[in-house]
């Protein structure tokens, strides 16, 4: 299960903030004098915005992630098809883990993980000749959910975020 912290559910990102909220904490001081960054527990102070329809607006939050593994999860692979970690052939990814989940008779999946600071290119052929997206979060252009890609040779372009989840279903 994905570990949510303060906010990030539904898209609040506390690290941009520059200033010490001053009606927050007393005389526009942060907490026990520690300096104003990204890590500053302060920013964690501030009130939870509730309104989920941010969240419903943005594909790239966690709560969207956790809507569509929820939905993944309705597939027979997933609720209990066999789990079997891969090795994935890969070009300029440090970070990279895979599993597929298979169940007789249903389409197999194949999820993978990957932790990048540059562009990526990793191969699943040799586990499925054929692959269709079903979860790309964040979202990567070039890669189209629910469209059957030409080829399972999949390129993932390094943006702003460096973690990446992504499904595919073997067609």
């Amino acid at each position: 299960a994905p570990i949510i912290y303060y906010g990030t559910e539904i898209g609040v990102d506390r690290t941009k903030s520059t200033t010490i909220p001053k009606n927050i904490y007393p005389n526009g001081r942060n907490y026990n004098n520690e300096p104003l960054n990204r890590f500053s527990s302060i920013l964690s102070h501030l009130p939870m915005p509730w309104d989920v329809q941010l969240a419903d607006e943005n594909d790239n939050v966690t709560l969207q992630l956790v809507r569509k593994l929820i939905s993944l999860r309705q597939n027979p692979a997933f609720q209990w098809g066999t789990y079997e970690r891969i090795k994935i052939d890969q070009e300029d990814c440090e970070l990279i883990d895979g599993f597929v989940r298979k169940a007789t008779g249903f389409p197999s999946f194949i999820t993978v993980l990957i932790d990048i600071d540059a562009d990526c290119i990793f191969n699943l052929t040799s586990v499925c000749p054929s692959v269709t997206p079903r979860l790309v979060f964040p979202s990567v252009e070039n890669i189209p959910v629910n469209k059957t890609l030409s080829s399972s040779r999949i390129s993932v372009k390094f943006d702003e975020d460096p973690i990446y989840v992504l499904v595919f279903e073997c067609t």
